[in-house]
């Protein structure tokens, strides 16, 4: 298509729509792709390594089993703990409270007191 132009007119030329899906697809798919290698290759990585070591994989499994024993254990006795500190805690706050309180006057107000230099009664 020849296009003849004079010398004063102008061109317009009709917008660009885009082509293709929009950037958030694009980011949306390839973090899933990204996510979808890590959780197929983990195992396969993990056998591998298994393999180099040349170590026996039952004992690699006895030991994983006992280590997710004792993080379950673990997890448990913290329970008791968080408890243990939040009672401590507000016996703290207690203790404190009181001898807030020891340390304050405890003196009532007089109302009958004179001025030395001018004889009469000072107001409260």
């Amino acid at each position: 298509m020849l296009l003849v132009q004079d010398p004063g007119s102008v061109v317009v030329f009709p917008p660009m729509l885009p082509s293709g899906p929009p950037e958030e697809v694009i980011v949306i798919i390839a973090l899933a792709v990204i996510t979808a290698t890590v959780l197929v290759l983990r195992p396969l990585a993990k056998a591998w390594a298994r393999r180099l070591s040349g170590a026996d994989a039952s004992r690699i499994d006895e030991l994983e089993q006992r280590v997710v024993e004792l993080e379950q254990i673990g997890s448990g006795d913290y329970s008791v703990v968080q408890g243990e500190l939040n009672d401590l805690h507000e016996r703290v706050d207690f203790t404190e409270r009181m001898l807030a309180q020891a340390q304050r006057p405890q003196v009532a107000p007089d109302h009958n007191v004179t001025d030395e230099t001018t004889g009469f009664r000072r107001a409260p």
